[in-house]
């Protein structure tokens, strides 16, 4: 029996050479398809993305913590009983320009990174997070979902619909710098003012932002309270996870969530803690 085989063998050794070769190639070959454009092109994604990322990042961070003031300043004249600065023109235009250039900023870091960045590793996949939780304190019914003396009526009058967040960041990126090669950089705060004076079309984008903030005027009973503590609550969760070590911010603390409903409360703090962002709670501060 073992004869006939090695006798079989050495009768199609040239065959079995030859389907070895084949096969060896097409395996090669394989690998090699994989290295030089699977593989690689991932790669190359992967670095465009953190090279845009980190290229944004101060930036971002600026904007992250200018808003998350804007709006602790606006809570401490609703407390004040300060009506006057919250009517004030000036301050409902600083207010649009701080929302309108973090999400400008949003805007270009989505086109430049966050959909190229790989969502692999656990680092990525916090940032995916954090970074879109923003949105989702601003857009998002579920908080409010099924409490019974809040109706969705009321939810849905200071809930800012996500495809105006992304106009307002669309109309706030100066795209003639693309030249330079940059993707666009947040428009000025003069060349706000005037469009927003100007071009009605443009401030109309504006408009459930300046609602949001006449609202907040009815204070902690009111909802428009609430969303803003939401926001401010992941601001900090952003700040946090793109400066862990308070280079640029300083320790920051999550403040305000004894003003939420109880089960409002309840469903934040549990997304703080499957994202193990609930140390940064802290009921007494004085951080601004």
């Amino acid at each position: 029996m073992v004869d006939l085989l090695f006798r079989s063998f050495e009768e199609h050794s040239i065959v079995w050479i030859i389907l070895s070769a084949g096969v060896g190639g097409l395996i090669g070959a394989t690998i090699d398809f994989l290295l030089q454009n699977v593989l690689t092109s991932r790669m190359q994604s992967s670095k465009a993305a953190r090279d845009a990322i980190n290229r944004y990042k101060y930036p971002l961070i600026q904007s992250v913590e200018s808003l998350r003031k804007l709006i602790e300043l606006l809570f401490q004249f609703v407390e004040a009983n300060r009506e006057d600065m919250i009517t004030d023109e000036y301050f409902k235009l600083s207010y649009l320009y701080t929302f309108g250039r973090f999400l400008a900023l949003s805007e270009i870091i989505e086109d430049t990174a966050i959909f190229k960045y790989e969502p692999s590793s656990s680092r990525t996949k916090k940032l995916h997070i954090n970074f879109y939780g923003v949105f989702k304190a601003m857009t998002n019914f579920s908080y409010y979902q099924n409490i019974e003396e809040i109706p969705v009526d009321r939810v849905r009058a200071v809930t800012v619909p996500r495809l105006y967040l992304k106009a307002i960041g669309e109309i706030m990126v100066d795209r003639t710098v693309k030249e330079s090669g940059e993707p666009g950089i947040p428009i000025g705060f003069v060349k706000f003012t005037t469009k927003y004076y100007t071009d009605k079309a443009f401030a109309q984008w504006f408009e459930p932002l300046v609602q949001l903030l006449d609202a907040s005027w009815q204070g902690k009973q009111g909802l428009a309270w609430s969303r803003l503590v939401l926001l401010t609550t992941k601001l900090n969760v952003l700040s946090y996870t793109l400066d862990p070590r308070g280079k640029y911010t300083g320790w920051k603390s999550i403040r305000r969530l004894d003003d939420l409903h109880p089960e409002i409360r309840k469903r934040i703090v549990r997304e703080l803690e499957i994202g193990k962002m609930v140390r940064l709670i802290q009921k007494e501060s004085n951080d601004a």
